[in-house]
């Protein structure tokens, strides 16, 4: 094992970075900056190439829990919350951008932000985006964890957390932890339910989302339909 102290100052990721700067890193440099320090048998670099290895690549490192951290041979707990405070510290810079903000004017980041919330997460996690009149930012929930269905999702409890917020329009986001991205006919029945119960209440479902690992489709698009209420006297 090579250390870091070692190296050629030109490689050492902190050095190189006050060199290159920081765009010059690479993945595994970066997270080494975090992870700081080796153990005996491992130098940073290494620790970080094991993390990656772990979760496939830099934009899944969202995918591991303190857990999955700890089976790696030189992360202690402390090490582990470390790199799930940066995760989480990334998260908190997208979703700022959204307050006070006109949502649906940038599509893009609002479905990089919903990705970090929920994208790479193993469980099934149902969400919902509140707005105003002109689609401006009102805050987010996530209402449940596990298999989507209506004995799960409570219309009444969205709702009602609508109203607190004095939401009028509505975003539903659910993520594919399988990454199959499009609608299975439990996602089509509970969006169409809560669609009509909007309908009735005045507050408006402006889309259904399916995200997992960066990517997205939206319901609106795929399954039109559904978004065709008509409340029946």
């Amino acid at each position: 094992m090579v250390k870091i102290y070692e190296m050629n100052p030109s490689v050492r990721p902190r050095e190189k970075a006050e060199l290159l700067g920081l765009a010059s890193l690479s993945d595994r440099e970066l997270l080494a900056l975090f992870i700081r320090t080796g153990t005996a048998q491992k130098s940073s670099l290494e620790l970080a190439d094991e993390v990656l290895n772990q979760c496939g690549s830099i934009r899944k490192l969202h995918e591991l829990s303190h857990s999955n951290l700890l089976d790696i041979k030189g992360i202690k707990s402390a090490k582990a919350i470390e790199i799930l405070a940066l995760c989480e510290i990334s998260k908190r810079i997208v979703e700022p951008n959204l307050d006070d903000r006109i949502v649906l004017d940038n599509p893009q980041s609002l479905m990089n932000w919903l990705n970090l919330e929920i994208g790479y997460d193993v469980q099934e996690h149902f969400m919902v985006v509140f707005l105003n009149n002109q689609n401006a930012y009102l805050g987010s929930e996530k209402i449940f964890k596990g298999t989507l269905n209506q004995s799960l999702v409570h219309p009444r409890d969205i709702m009602r957390l609508a109203i607190q917020r004095n939401a009028t329009r509505l975003i539903l986001v659910h993520n594919h932890p399988g990454q199959t991205m499009y609608a299975s006919d439990a996602d089509k029945e509970i969006t169409k339910l809560l669609v009509s119960i909007g309908a009735m209440m005045d507050i408006v479902i402006l889309d259904h989302y399916i995200v997992s690992h960066g990517r997205y489709i939206s319901m609106r698009e795929k399954n039109t339909d559904i978004f065709k209420c008509e409340i029946k006297e």
